[in-house]
């Protein structure tokens, strides 16, 4: 067995940590070894015996159809059906799967991935600018359909929409649909969070979730929702715009947040590894604002004042708190 093959075979099994999964989102989506990559996820999928049931190529179908796709070539087909597959079965690993923009037979497929600890921008072919967030993916055709402009969201993402009369905008997520026609909003719908949440800063929105198809709001200025993924609940209240927003300007906002939830906002933020090493911290929860660009040590520093006691060891990239 080859070594990407390897790799890959691990992360569908579901036998790699937090970290590791995001390490591995990294990795897939480099251009090194691309073919090596294609041939192992082909091969893994003709071993399992797998078919495409009614089910996946339900899904398979709609996955494309959000991105204004047709059917894309056999070889592309079975990274998706696996990425459409893994959904399904819950493996989140359609926040790692990349499709080259070379390959398309219809429209060309674009991909940005910006790793943890980098925040980018991009203008899409509408002159929209989404702004994205560390270990975010979004995927957009080269190209918009004359009748609509949609994109793929796996992440944190700040769009600013150029308003087309008629023509709407879509983001779509694993759990969210959003359709706007010109506005500002901030999507979240990271795979390894339990809430998925959509915040309109200006104009209008209708969100939609994709596994619940009863919820369906409109949204005004300084409304959010919040889709819970275990609960399948959606609550529909006021937005903090500082909250949702300034982590654009690389800034953090913690409202009665839990420990877990501030480590893994850290670890987008710095670009770092962190690890909860007691369970002391379990019932915690903080509230601070992280605002004057902060480096990770003065972070650190910050959380020693909120919680007395607490100390940390770095090892290379990995912190461990205790």
């Amino acid at each position: 067995m080859s070594k990407t093959k390897w790799i890959i075979q691990r992360y569908v099994q579901s036998e790699y940590s937090r970290e590791e999964q995001s390490r591995f989102n990294e990795w897939f989506v480099e251009s090194q070894n691309e073919s090596e990559k294609d041939a192992a996820l082909q091969e893994l999928w003709e071993i399992s015996g797998a078919e495409a049931d009614e089910r996946t190529e339900k899904a398979y179908e709609e996955t494309l159809g959000k991105l204004g796709l047709k059917r894309i070539r056999p070889f592309r087909k079975v990274i998706w059906k696996i990425a459409v597959a893994a959904a399904i079965l819950g493996f989140g690993i359609i926040s790692g799967i990349s499709l080259s923009s070379s390959e398309q037979t219809e429209t060309q497929l674009m991909e940005l991935f910006v790793p943890i600890g980098e925040i980018r921008k991009v203008v899409l072919p509408d002159m929209s600018e989404v702004t994205l967030n560390g270990g975010s993916l979004l995927i957009y055709p080269e190209k918009f359909s004359k009748k609509e402009r949609n994109v793929f969201l796996s992440g944190m993402g700040s769009f600013s929409v150029t308003k087309q009369e008629g023509k709407s905008f879509i983001v779509s997520t694993s759990d969210l649909q959003i359709e706007v026609l010109g506005t500002v909003f901030n999507v979240s719908s990271y795979a390894d969070d339990p809430i998925a949440s959509a915040s309109l800063k200006e104009g209008r929105i209708r969100v939609r979730t994709e596994k619940d198809s009863q919820y369906e709001f409109d949204l005004l200025p300084g409304e959010q929702i919040r889709y819970n993924r275990l609960m399948h609940e959606v609550i529909k209240s006021k937005a903090d715009l500082n909250i949702d927003f300034g982590w654009t300007d690389g800034a953090m906002y913690f409202n009665e947040l839990s420990m877990f939830e501030i480590v893994k906002m850290a670890e987008r933020r710095y670009g770092v590894r962190m690890h909860l090493a007691s369970g002391k911290y379990a019932d915690a929860r903080i509230t601070a604002k992280i605002v004057h660009g902060e480096s990770f040590e003065e972070f650190l520093e910050i959380l020693e004042s909120l919680l007395p006691g607490m100390t940390y060891e770095e090892d290379g990239n990995v912190v461990y708190i205790r």
